[in-house]
């Protein structure tokens, strides 16, 4: 399905899973068949997006060791935007947030930057219930904060939703270098 349906292949992909060369696939087929086991499955998942993605999931207890196991593989990377709004003066930092914000819409909407106004309503910008899930969860990864589908819903503009997610990441007033 994946292969033949690009939306498919693109919507995997941002829940961290990975297309399985064919080679592969039929390596799989035959360890399962050999198994005897009533159910199983092979994927190629990429774990921090898939946590990143499925947060309600991930914090089931079954996901608890494969996914300990990708922490201890992989420190967990940098907050590039925290770094940036840290080396920014507070003035600066709003429209940093902003553009941010922009971007991750920009590429949740699958639209180039320069098309999408921060002034507008989120409303008005044609966001579904699904691009408002994959909003939270690019929130939560950028911004490092939690953002209810509720607050998106609110009716403000990037701009405003920016300076409250800003608001929520507890940043030094003064200008700190790092």
């Amino acid at each position: 399905m994946a292969a033949d349906n690009r939306a498919v292949a693109a919507h995997l992909a941002r829940l961290g899973i990975k297309p399985i060369a064919p080679r592969d696939a039929v390596a799989a087929l035959s360890l399962a068949v050999q198994s005897h086991d009533p159910q199983i499955g092979f994927m190629d998942v990429d774990w921090d997006t898939w946590r990143r993605s499925q947060p309600s999931t991930a914090a089931s207890p079954k996901f608890a060791s494969v996914l300990q196991q990708c922490e201890t593989k992989h420190s967990a990377p940098v907050n590039k935007l925290r770094s940036i709004l840290l080396n920014a003066s507070p003035d600066e930092r709003a429209e940093i947030a902003a553009l941010a914000m922009a971007e991750l819409i920009g590429e949740t909407m699958r639209m180039p930057l320069d098309k999408i106004d921060l002034h507008v309503p989120l409303t008005e910008m044609g966001i579904d219930s699904l691009m408002a899930l994959e909003l939270q969860t690019g929130i939560q990864t950028r911004f490092g904060v939690e953002c209810s589908i509720l607050e998106l819903q609110k009716g403000g503009d990037i701009a405003g939703l920016a300076r409250t997610l800003l608001s929520q990441m507890d940043l030094p007033t003064e200008l700190v270098l790092v």
